[in-house]
């Protein structure tokens, strides 16, 4: 009769212990009152000659999976940003695909959406048309900026020696044209002076690089969201540079200034609400802060009030509501100013 029983009460012990395992999964950090659980369950194991599943703690930089609600579907607790690359073009164009189609497609009538063929036929229609249209802008893009950083690394050290001299030469004559012999300066306090002048002058001549056209060739990123445990790609964002609050939409001209501005941020239906567009967010602002931008801008349309309402719990203000140009959405301009690092 002890051989009958074992097997009932092995499997009690494993259902027992599997359901602690579980939790602590659910939950990679659990609370003081459930560690005596998770003891009892070891002892458990070990009475009847079993082996423990020892969760093992996570080492720097990984994370342990989280389960969800659907099966199959698994998503990290990590989100690794990095800067895409031209291999992750296809991916990133998928992703927007995705997105942008199945917004778009809530905007046509309910005539051509609720029938099947019609449906399909417009999703396969605006994806292709979005892969392509992000596939070649990407490529571009991409390939500008490697140009302009070669063409950077070459041009600027020669450009800083010549506005070195030239600065130079003019902090000399002014101080002539004001009676100062250079020559005989007789003290450390003229000396800090003439410092403080020839770097205040330095300061606006790297103003001046920073405005340059190949400055603003490299001022270009386009962000992936990753599974940090998998690799997959999960979302994708750019920072370039705009003018999202000129009066007219491009091409017409304008005399505002460039501004770090925020597009194509998408994430893959299967990872959203996981904090991956926050983290592209938050790389983006961290980024436009390197630029030494005030302020990050971004658009969203008119009726998107699931993306608004995730812009502005991260600080962004409504700055206006674009007007109703013929062939452009409705769109809303937000803006965030960035904190600025203390000196």
């Amino acid at each position: 009769m002890l051989t009958n029983r074992a097997p009932a009460s092995q499997a009690r012990v494993e259902y027992a212990c599997q359901r602690v395992s579980t939790q602590s999964r659910v939950f990679p950090s659990p609370s003081a009152s459930s560690r005596p659980i998770k003891g009892l369950a070891i002892t458990c194991f070990k009475r009847h000659g079993l082996q423990h599943p020892v969760v093992r703690p996570k080492a720097p930089g990984t994370s342990l999976p989280r389960l969800e609600a659907q099966a199959g579907e698994v998503v990290t607790s990590e989100v690794r940003v990095r800067r895409a690359s031209m291999k992750d073009i296809p991916s990133v164009a998928k992703i927007c695909a995705d997105a942008f189609t199945e917004a778009a497609i809530q905007k046509y009538p309910p005539a051509l959406t609720e029938d099947a063929q019609s449906r399909e036929f417009l999703e396969v229609k605006l994806g292709e048309g979005t892969i392509r249209e992000v596939t070649n802008g990407l490529t571009k893009s991409l390939t500008k900026k490697a140009e302009a950083a070669a063409e950077a690394r070459r041009i600027v050290p020669e450009q800083l020696k010549v506005l070195r001299a030239a600065a130079a030469q003019r902090e000399l004559t002014l101080m002539r044209s004001e009676g100062v012999d250079p020559e005989n300066l007789l003290n450390a306090e003229d000396v800090q002076t003439v410092k403080a002048k020839l770097q205040e002058v330095m300061d606006e001549a790297a103003k001046e690089l920073d405005t340059s056209s190949t400055h603003r060739r490299r001022q270009f990123q386009c962000l992936v969201a990753q599974d940090s445990a998998t690799g997959t790609l999960m979302g994708t964002a750019t920072l370039s540079l705009s003018v999202p609050d000129a009066a007219l939409p491009a091409p017409f001209p304008t005399t505002q200034a460039m501004k770090a501005y925020v597009s194509n941020m998408a994430v893959a239906p299967q990872y959203r609400r996981r904090g991956v567009a926050r983290a592209l967010l938050a790389e983006c602002e961290r980024t436009a802060a390197r630029w030494r931008f005030p302020e990050v801008w971004l658009h969203v349309d008119v009726g998107n009030d699931v993306a608004e309402a995730l812009y502005r719990s991260e600080g962004y203000t409504l700055f206006r509501e674009d007007p109703l140009w013929f062939g452009f959405p409705r769109r809303k301009v937000l803006q965030k100013a960035l904190a600025r690092k203390r000196q």
